[in-house]
């Protein structure tokens, strides 16, 4: 089914996401959206499998995370693939450009080795991954009707010796991958499909080189027409205060 253009701006405009501004459901597929906000990393993506799951006309979930920007192709691509779990490929939020995508590889030393995926928009080929950022990525709705296990997102944490929690051992996305890929179900990442992260506290986007200018760091105005766009400044979404799941903020108010 389509939904047209006037619906898909309406609906987003209704339910406040900024970062899709500008987008339109594909032709023959119906998008619909559902906001999370109020919620941690775990309730989010728990609560979006439910919903997924309560209409049974819902045959993929697509997590996209507040602060990504989307190729305005990235739904119909992913869906084309006909894999049960694929995923964008973006960088983490650092002048460096880490990938938030690795995979295992043979190493003659230490047995297998562990290389990040990298952004590479001429390859567009799935790659069978170990660990991916959820921050754009498609599952199939069968995968969690078929593996219950699966529909319940959750942080690991080390506990301290006074009992409490104590830092996170592995994100969400990291153990869900896990736990897919020892049910039998591989997890895959196309380097060519490339999100945009956007850092609110500065306003900063961060991508490869041939889309947002180091320099500035803006989009290039070449692909300011494929990607979604932020519906304000992104400084103006900074939340005032910070959950620092993975302890690695040196300021954080709790």
């Amino acid at each position: 089914h389509r939904v047209d253009r006037r619906q898909r701006q309406m609906c987003i405009r209704d339910r406040d996401i900024p970062n899709l501004s500008g987008m339109v459901a594909p032709q023959k597929i119906r998008v619909d959206i559902s906001a999370c906000y109020g919620l941690d990393y775990e309730g989010a993506r728990n609560r979006a499998v439910e919903e997924a799951l309560s209409n049974p006309a819902i045959t993929h979930l697509f997590f996209v995370d507040d602060d990504i920007l989307l190729p305005l192709n990235a739904i119909e691509r992913l869906i084309d693939y006909n894999l049960p779990i694929v995923s964008g490929v973006y960088c983490k939020k650092n002048p460096t450009l880490e990938s938030v995508v690795s995979y295992i590889t043979e190493d003659e030393q230490y047995v297998f080795g562990n290389q990040m995926l990298k952004p590479d928009l001429n390859n567009l080929t799935p790659v069978k991954v170990g660990c991916v950022g959820l921050g754009m990525a498609m599952v199939e709705t069968q995968v969690f009707k078929r593996y219950p296990d699966l529909r319940k997102f959750q942080f690991i944490h080390e506990t301290n010796p006074d009992g409490t929690k104590g830092r996170c051992l592995i994100g969400e996305d990291s153990l869900f991958v896990q736990r897919a890929a020892q049910l039998g179900i591989p997890t895959f990442a196309v380097p060519g499909i490339v999100g945009v992260h956007v850092d609110f506290k500065t306003g900063n986007y961060y991508a490869p080189p041939e889309i947002v200018d180091p320099a500035t760091r803006v989009l290039r105005k070449h692909w300011e027409e494929h990607y979604t766009k932020m519906a304000c400044d992104p400084k103006e979404l900074a939340a005032a205060d910070v959950v620092d799941v993975f302890g690695m903020a040196k300021n954080v108010v709790r």
